[in-house]
């Protein structure tokens, strides 16, 4: 998992809520290798159901990619909606 592309500045002329969304993108690649890091026994797809009592620190942090996961996927979809806009509207530099 990495991050999207960092958007150039001229999308952020049109588009400056992508800065943010880029930094959000980075800390969420961030955390889900620091989470993987510290719970290395979630390699396994299938851990949270071989072991009768997985960790806390593992569940939880099942729990956590499981939003990470998603909120990276949301933050695509807008990436994606933002350049279409940009392109319909004749804006510069639709494609990040």
């Amino acid at each position: 998992m990495k991050p999207a592309d960092i958007a150039s500045p001229d999308v952020l002329v049109r588009a400056p809520e992508l800065a943010v969304l880029d930094v959000l993108d980075v800390a969420l690649t961030a955390a889900h290798h620091a989470l993987f890091a510290a719970n290395p026994e979630l390699e396994s797809s299938e851990y949270l159901l071989e072991v009768p009592q997985p960790s806390v620190s593992a569940c939880l942090a099942e729990a956590i990619l499981g939003h990470v996961d998603a909120l990276q996927a949301a933050l695509g979809r807008y990436r994606q909606y933002s350049a279409e806009r940009r392109e319909i509207l004749g804006c510069v530099d639709a494609d990040r």
